[in-house]
C-alpha cells in the first residue's frame, strides 16, 4: 500500500519540523497516529522517546544526571508535583519548582549533592514546616497521631541561571521529608488528582491520566481544614487549564474509575526509562504496585469539601 501525502510528509521532513510539529499534537492523537502504519508507528516511537526522556528534563536542572536518578534510586525518592504534569504535558510552566519527595534516610546525602550541583540552602516557602537534618530524624521516629500531619521537614535549594533569551531565572528545588513511602504519600495527602504522577529512577506513571491531560478535570480527594490554605492552589490549577471538582460542584459529566486499583495499572500511563544498575536503596527494594482504593461517598466516609476519598484497600469502606 502506497504512502498517504500526509505520511509522505511526516516521514520525509526534517527531524526539527517533525518535532515542532508533534510536539502541538496531543496525546491519543499521537496514539491514533502510531496506529495508522508500521512506518507512522516507528515515528511514534522514534518521538515517544525523545518527547518522555527524563534526561532532557533533568538536564535543564543538573549537570550530573545519571548521578541525580541513582540518588533517585538510592533515596527511594520521587519527582512530583509540578515538574510531573509538565513532563506528560510535554510543556513548561516558567517559574515553578521541582518537588522531590523522600524519606529521612537519604535527606543529608541528597542536601550534600544539591550544594555540589551549585544549589544553595534558603529558607522554604512558610506555608511548609521547615527542620534542620537531625529534627527530620527526631520527628519520624517520635510518637506521631494525626495532628502533626505528614510532612516531617521541608529542604528548599536555588540557584541563578542565564535562560536561552538572556534573562536571569530562579531555579527552585524542595526535598520534601515525608513520614511514609514518597508514592503513599502522593496518594493520599495529594490535594486533588491532577497532580497525581510522578518519576521515579526508572519509570514515570501518571495515576489518573485520562481525567487530567484529557478531560483536563482534577478531583479534590484531600482538604484538610481551613479552607483558606485551598484558595491558592485551585486559583494555580484553573489558570493552567483545570477544572476542580469537589462535593459543591454541578454535575460536569466527568467521573474517575471507582473501585480496586494498584500503582501502575492498566488506568495507569506508564511509561519505562532505560535501565541502568541500581544498586539497593535504603528501604528496600521499592513497590511497583502499591494498592489503593477510589472511594466515593456512596461507600466511604469522603472529607468534607472532596468529590473522592483515595485511600488504602478496605480500611474506609
Amino acid at each position: 500500500m502506497s504512502l498517504s501525502p500526509f505520511e509522505s510528509f511526516l516521514l520525509r521532513a526534517s527531524t526539527t519540523v517533525t518535532c515542532r510539529l508533534l510536539q502541538h499534537v496531543d496525546i491519543l492523537s499521537l496514539v491514533s497516529l502510531s496506529r495508522t502504519s508500521k512506518q507512522l508507528h516507528s515515528l511514534y516511537s522514534w518521538f515517544a522517546e525523545m518527547a518522555w526522556d527524563p534526561s532532557w528534563r533533568y538536564r535543564q536542572w543538573f549537570v550530573h544526571i545519571l548521578a541525580f536518578r541513582r540518588l533517585l534510586r538510592r533515596c527511594n525518592a520521587v519527582v512530583s508535583g509540578s515538574f510531573a504534569l509538565q513532563f506528560f504535558q510535554r510543556r513548561r510552566y516558567i517559574g515553578s519548582d521541582m518537588d522531590i519527595y523522600l524519606r529521612c534516610a537519604g535527606v543529608k546525602e541528597f542536601c550534600l549533592w544539591m550544594k555540589h550541583e551549585g544549589y544553595r540552602n534558603v529558607d522554604g516557602d512558610a506555608s511548609y514546616v521547615r527542620t534542620n537534618f537531625p529534627e527530620d530524624t527526631l520527628k519520624a521516629v517520635a510518637p506521631r497521631n494525626s495532628k502533626h500531619g505528614p510532612l516531617l521537614g521541608v529542604h528548599t535549594f536555588q540557584r541563578m541561571v542565564g535562560s536561552a533569551r538572556g534573562h536571569i531565572e530562579v531555579q527552585r528545588v524542595q526535598l520534601i521529608v515525608v513520614d511514609t513511602d514518597p508514592i503513599e504519600h502522593i496518594l493520599f495527602n495529594f490535594h486533588s488528582t491532577a497532580v497525581m504522577n510522578f518519576l521515579s529512577a526508572n519509570r514515570a506513571v501518571a495515576i489518573f491520566p485520562m481525567n487530567t491531560f484529557v478531560q483536563r478535570v482534577s478531583f479534590v480527594t484531600h482538604a484538610p481544614p481551613p479552607a483558606s490554605k485551598h484558595i491558592i492552589w485551585r486559583r494555580k490549577y484553573r489558570k493552567r487549564g483545570f477544572t476542580i471538582i469537589d462535593d459543591s460542584t454541578p454535575d460536569t459529566g466527568h467521573r474517575a474509575v471507582l473501585g480496586a486499583r494498584h500503582v501502575g495499572d492498566e488506568l495507569c500511563w506508564n511509561i519505562s526509562f532505560r535501565d541502568v544498575h541500581w544498586e539497593r536503596g535504603y528501604y528496600g527494594t521499592p513497590r511497583p504496585k502499591l494498592a489503593f482504593e477510589v472511594l466515593s461517598s456512596d461507600v466511604a466516609i469522603v472529607d468534607e469539601s472532596c468529590k473522592y476519598k483515595i485511600a488504602e484497600p478496605y480500611v474506609w469502606r
